[in-house]
């Protein structure tokens, strides 16, 4: 109910919010466990929390679905036989497929058939409707997008269509790398065609390959750097910053970047030399911070937050709980589930001063209407 109120004073007031990236990450998370039954994909959160994936009803077809924390499951009606949900868009839009093949199910007209070539599988789906998608073959993959008005387009880099991208923004920005001569760095390329080659950081001598794994609204891209020996810096890169690499605390042997929101928090999965394997999130403002110790709701002392599989805009993050043995070094009791947010005191301070604001404006107004019909009586 809170959540709710909240959310409706955000939109009525337009609170910095909106408007501003938050740098720091919240207080504390809370849990929602996904309901038995229902398989969700690692797949990214959108703005409202939603998830993508089926809801298993054997011995029936399985059927896509997406479901929130708030709002719970729904079965998405139209698609044709078995089905698969596997990213739900800030829109509301759900990259699918059932038994007629690709297709994106949009709230306002339903099914929308995407007609690729048997040897195509799809990545991303962006708030313009586009879908990110890779060609397999024999040795090789290329990227491409799908548009409903333009079809397929092949993208390319000075000549060369080894092109590897899984992510691509809101703008149509597109991260990844490709494979020339002498390429051994990732790339930047904006929807109007600029291009941003990212090459090795000048401050590891001992790198020797850059791989760009996703990218923000902002056009923050989220990479990892490989060094000789077969260890990997996590990082953030932007034009004007240029590099900011994320150290490998002590304890870890590795970081993997697995996803960043448009407020920048990215989220990252770190191998314990010895212990649980753990779940970090990131910011600039924050540094490097252990998921487990902000979640007020674990079951016991026990559990970890072993795995985060995405980080979403409105700051839920969905990820794996498990109980971890120190004895036996075994992870039991697996299970996904979405953290909510606990917002800060001052934040429900102000949510407070302004719902008080509110009533005292619609007082005012009620008193307001109510002596100008008293007056117009007289």
């Amino acid at each position: 109910m809170q959540r709710t109120s909240v959310a409706a004073l955000v939109a009525v007031t337009g609170l910095m919010l909106m408007a501003h990236p938050v740098a720091a990450l919240p207080p504390g998370y809370t849990t929602t466990e996904i309901p038995s039954g229902v398989y969700i994909y690692e797949c990214d959160l959108n703005n409202q929390g939603y998830l993508a994936g089926f809801q298993s009803s054997y011995p029936n077809d399985d059927a896509a679905v997406i479901w929130s924390p708030d709002d719970g499951l729904t079965v998405l009606p139209g698609l044709i036989g078995e089905s698969r949900a596997m990213q739900v868009n800030d829109l509301g839009q759900v990259r699918c497929s059932d038994d007629g093949g690709h297709c994106i199910w949009r709230p306002s007209t339903g099914r929308v058939a995407v007609n690729l070539p048997y040897n195509f599988s799809t990545n991303d789906l962006n708030n313009q409707g586009r879908l990110l998608c890779t060609q397999n073959g024999t040795g090789t993959s290329n990227t491409w997008v799908w548009d409903a008005d333009t079809g397929l387009q092949q993208v390319t880099i000075h000549g060369s269509d080894r092109v590897f991208s899984w992510d691509f923004n809101n703008q149509g920005a597109i991260a990844g790398r490709y494979s020339g001569v002498t390429q051994k760095g990732g790339f930047r390329l904006d929807a109007d065609g600029t291009l941003y080659e990212i090459d090795l950081p000048a401050s590891q001598p001992d790198a020797n390959y850059v791989g760009c794994y996703g990218i923000n609204d902002s056009g923050t891209v989220m990479l990892e750097v490989g060094l000789d020996g077969g260890a990997r810096l996590p990082g953030i890169w932007t034009p004007e910053a240029g590099y900011t690499l994320i150290d490998v605390p002590a304890g870890l042997s590795g970081l993997s970047a697995k996803q960043i929101s448009n407020e920048g928090v990215v989220a990252l999965n770190g191998t314990a030399l010895v212990g649980p394997s753990l779940g970090y999130l990131w910011t600039e403002a924050s540094g490097l911070v252990g998921l487990t110790p902000l979640v007020t709701d674990l079951p016991d002392d026990d559990y970890v937050i072993r795995q985060i599989y995405s980080v979403g805009d409105g700051g839920h993050v969905y990820c794996q709980r498990s109980r971890y043995n120190p004895a036996t070094r075994q992870y039991t009791s697996s299970q996904r589930v979405v953290l909510t947010p606990v917002p800060e005191p001052a934040t429900v301070g102000l949510v407070a001063l302004g719902l008080s604001a509110m009533i005292v404006r619609r007082r005012r107004g009620a008193s307001l209407r109510r002596w100008r019909a008293g007056r117009r009586s007289v």
